[in-house]
């Protein structure tokens, strides 16, 4: 099961085992399976844990050096994984420079640091 209202514009980077980066809503953290500018996609253990569209006010980016927050983000696109949980895509909303430059930098810093390997 699966749905999708998104329409991509930022390149995503997909975040590797070396890299801990969390999306909180409001107690509960989910790991950050990849991320871009403009949004991030995470794990939960269950397919209902968010709806498509839905508005989630006041979370929180963490990287490990620092946090973007608060966040809005919209559930924009989902992926049920039949015994897995599922995936979330959420749309970052209404980010700040100040917000958008450190999203901008741990990016960078993602891929200085996956390029290494290639």
């Amino acid at each position: 099961m699966s749905g999708i209202i998104e329409n991509r514009k930022n390149e995503r980077i997909v975040i590797d085992g070396n890299t801990t980066i969390f999306f909180k809503v409001e107690q509960d953290r989910f790991k950050v399976i990849d991320l871009s500018c403009t949004g991030v996609r995470i794990k939960t253990d269950s397919a209902t844990q968010f709806s498509l569209t839905q508005i989630l006010p006041l979370c929180e980016l963490e990287f490990e050096d620092g946090f973007v927050k608060p966040v809005t983000g919209q559930v924009i696109h989902f992926i049920a994984q039949p015994g897995d949980g599922a995936h979330f895509g959420i749309q970052l909303l209404n980010l700040d420079a100040a917000a958008t430059d450190m999203i901008n930098s741990r990016l960078k810093k993602i891929k200085a640091r996956m390029s290494k390997f290639v």
